[in-house]
């Protein structure tokens, strides 16, 4: 999403608190029942997307750029509970388990942030320290701090109680260059 007043590029990665972010930028920018914004360009897309999209790489390059990330097997618990609550397919009703191993899952981090398997955002900030990074963005930006809401919350307990040893594996070899990226461990 971008902003041409401020001049910045936000990469809304999913999964990574993105929709109280967005809401907190973007006040007006209009949220639906289930916590999720309509109407937002840009939503979901890569910054090597924004280049090649918008065909204005050297105007974006002096733009700030920053995203969230999230440990890998977290982001897949949330996800599952996201899809749970929003899609009333009944085949979501199966375990987690039974949901990892039957679809491809969330598009690795790293692939929003990369041009060329160059990282080349400014700020990567972390779901772990959502709203400490945020204000790091705000000061950056030259805006007023702001507490963020906690759009599209999901209700499990903690992300560890949800997997097995072999649904631990699953998520370290689909994510392998995140957690190595990133420095993520199970368990964090």
């Amino acid at each position: 999403m971008i902003d041409h007043k401020l001049k910045f590029i936000y990469i809304h990665i999913d999964k990574t608190g993105g929709t109280s972010i967005a809401s907190s930028l973007w006040p007006d920018l209009r949220i639906a029942e289930g916590g999720t914004y309509h109407d937002a360009i840009g939503k979901h897309w890569s910054i090597k997307r924004y280049n090649d999209n918008a065909g204005r790489r050297a105007k974006y390059e002096k733009y700030f750029k920053f995203a969230f990330v999230r440990n890998p097997w977290d982001r897949a618990v949330s996800k599952y509970f996201f899809d749970r609550k929003i899609n009333e397919d009944k085949s979501l009703e199966k375990s987690f388990k039974s949901w990892l191993k039957g679809r491809k899952g969330l598009r690795p981090q790293l692939n929003y942030l990369t041009i060329n398997d160059e990282v080349v955002v400014d700020f990567i900030g972390r779901f772990e320290n959502l709203q400490r990074d945020m204000n790091k963005i705000c000061d950056k930006l030259n805006i007023q701090r702001k507490t963020l809401p906690h759009a599209n919350p999901s209700k499990h307990e903690h992300y560890t109680k949800y997997y097995d040893a072999e649904t631990r594996e699953i998520i370290s070899e689909r994510y392998a260059k995140d957690i190595e990226y990133f420095g993520y461990k199970f368990g964090d």
